[in-house]
């Protein structure tokens, strides 16, 4: 079978599989491996990722939603939030997301802190007898 570009695979039940205008039974397909059937709580098979938690929305149709972390988004808390969105760093500097999540500010000129919320006290320099503020 060719990979649809699914990273995780299938995780949940199937209620009704139809291929073309053929309706497929479950039990009868040759392989059927992590698919259960369908039942009164959408939650049960845990489908909720990085730590998201299921609610059940007992609407009688199986449906839920997740309750994500506060650093993913998505309908199943599979899309990691950038945390540079929020526009953390203060005073024009660049945010950088990290890999691992977070972020790095890089503080413009005469400015520091995580954030680059603390500016420098103005330096006085003295180079060759020219006396300069910077």
């Amino acid at each position: 079978m060719e990979n649809i570009g699914t990273a995780a695979g299938f995780t949940g039940c199937i209620r009704r599989l139809m291929l073309g205008q053929r309706r497929i039974h479950v039990s009868d397909a040759a392989v059927v491996s992590g698919v259960s059937k369908c039942g009164a709580d959408p939650c049960s098979v845990a489908p909720c990722r990085n730590g998201g938690s299921c609610v059940p929305l007992n609407d009688g149709g199986g449906a839920f939603r997740c309750a994500c972390a506060s650093n993913y988004t998505g309908t199943l808390c599979d899309t990691p939030l950038d945390p540079c969105l929020a526009a953390p760093c203060a005073a024009g500097s660049t945010c950088e997301p990290l890999v691992g999540g977070g972020f790095h500010c890089r503080c413009v000129p005469g400015r520091h802190g995580k954030t680059c919320q603390l500016g420098r006290p103005p330096a006085h320099l003295d180079i060759q007898g020219v006396s300069s503020f910077m």
